[in-house]
């Protein structure tokens, strides 16, 4: 911004300075009357010269003055106003008008199976942000991103001092995992040589694949298997449309003599409660605790636990095993039995 201070008459510059306060201080002489930026006549002596040559009339003339000017710092750039206690527009009032603004974004697909997640990131200009699905507050959602995990309208709020806004939302759509559930037409424990089918209840629009210890069976795709061998065997329900899927809960086979043996009938042991948290009592058949071995296994074959029977039942605490499937095996010289459970 330009501007011209001075009077009616000569002024000049004498000096200038720059204050720690950023003010401009301006020190000049003005020969000027009561004009413009000059309030008050100059207050020097009147001297008057004659021009002896032509024998004119004298002319008088004022002495110039002083002159000290200060120019404040306190001057306005306007800028777009921002909710910070001050005039940033120059308008002269303060945080008026302030508009926050806030936009999210997806870092992922939002369409996915049970289990899955997308995080969503906010853009804001206000200085917190709440989070919130249908239209309710999610607890504690309070970060610049936030992960979904279940299907919904997700909006973020941005507020400020001056404001608040919300974003436009963003639909999560959760697809369903099918249901896994099989079951054995018979018993679950044979001489080789022997066989049972196990079933899966079927469900509509999807497929199915088992296995046998984790193992793809190759063609094992109907809703029911012949397991003619011994091992852990699950299905995997998938459903077509989304490709989501399920992994059943596993079935133990047990082949535990040759073919034309015999398995005795009071060879047998109960495990309970079922699903357990602490403790796993084992109930044994009065004819079996003659130097029998019981043992504890995961799902993947590692041994927990172990011990020779030497009564009718025994109780092992399991606080200390992961949550999920258990075998309690039972092996005598001449067969075994296995039993499952489930650590809650």
């Amino acid at each position: 911004m330009a501007k011209t201070i001075g009077g009616n008459m000569d002024d000049y510059l004498a000096g200038l300075s720059i204050s720690p306060l950023g003010n401009i201080m301006i020190t000049a002489t003005s020969g000027s009357f009561k004009s413009a930026y000059k309030s008050e006549n100059q207050k020097g002596f009147i001297k008057c010269i004659t021009h002896v040559e032509s024998f004119s009339d004298p002319a008088c003339f004022v002495d110039k003055d002083f002159w000290t000017l200060k120019l404040s710092a306190e001057y306005c750039v306007p800028t777009p106003e921002l909710c910070n206690t001050l005039d940033d527009n120059c308008n002269g009032l303060i945080d008026d008008d302030v508009m926050e603004t806030i936009s999210i974004s997806a870092a992922g697909a939002t369409e996915f199976c049970q289990g899955g997640s997308v995080i969503l990131n906010a853009t804001y200009s206000g200085t917190s942000v709440q989070w919130q699905k249908n239209g309710s507050n999610i607890p504690g959602a309070i970060a610049a991103s936030y992960t979904a995990t279940t299907k919904g309208n997700y909006a973020c709020i941005t507020t400020s001092d001056c404001s608040s806004a919300t974003s436009e939302p963003i639909f999560v759509n959760v697809f369903k995992n099918p249901k896994a559930i099989i079951s054995a037409a018979g018993p679950t424990t044979f001489c080789v040589g022997g066989s049972v089918t196990l079933n899966v209840s079927p469900v509509a629009g999807c497929s199915y694949q088992w296995y046998k210890d984790a193992l793809l069976i190759p063609g094992a795709t109907a809703t029911n298997y012949l397991a003619t061998t011994a091992g852990i065997y699950k299905c995997i329900v998938t459903k077509i449309v989304t490709g989501c899927f399920k992994n059943s809960a596993g079935i133990v086979i047990n082949v535990p003599c040759k073919e034309g043996d015999e398995i005795i009938d009071n060879f047998d042991f109960s495990v309970y409660p079922n699903p357990a948290n602490e403790f796993v009592n084992i109930q044994f058949n009065s004819d079996i605790y003659n130097n029998e071995i019981v043992a504890v296994f995961d799902a993947t074959g590692k041994k927990h636990f172990t011990s020779v029977v030497t009564d009718d039942q025994a109780q092992i605490n399991i606080t200390i095993l992961a949550q999920g499937l258990y075998l309690v095996k039972l092996v005598s010289s001449k067969e075994s039995q296995t039993k499952s459970f489930i650590k809650q």
